[in-house]
């Protein structure tokens, strides 16, 4: 027959490991919540960045479509001066040509000896 010392030993073991038990099993209910957390944290994180992608997108197409139309207003303007323009007023007189000529072939080649 057990003695009273034993079943009380037994009780305090039983309960021990009663406790760790539980223990473990609130400690992976805790991290089952922590890695649940951290999916929603980082599927939040990754719809942020792609509506931050998106938007940039369309920022960076409406300042190249601005862009784009400016420039074409530019060369539109060009056009139209250059044609009520006479051609030979945009040339500067010819001496001035020749010695631009003949200083740019002194700095590639050297003066002449």
């Amino acid at each position: 027959m057990p003695s009273t010392i034993d079943q009380v030993d037994t009780r305090a073991v039983d309960h021990a490991i009663n406790r760790v038990l539980a223990a473990e099993e609130a400690g992976r209910a805790a991290l089952k919540q922590c890695t649940e957390q951290a999916a929603a944290l980082v599927a939040a994180a990754e719809a942020q960045a792609d509506r931050i992608s998106r938007r940039t997108e369309r920022r960076i197409q409406t300042a190249h479509a601005i862009a784009d139309r400016h420039l074409e207003r530019v060369l539109l303007g060009l056009a139209k001066t250059a044609a009520e323009e006479d051609p030979h007023d945009l040339l500067p007189p010819i001496g001035e040509i020749d010695r631009a000529i003949e200083r740019l072939i002194d700095e590639m080649i050297g003066p002449p000896a």
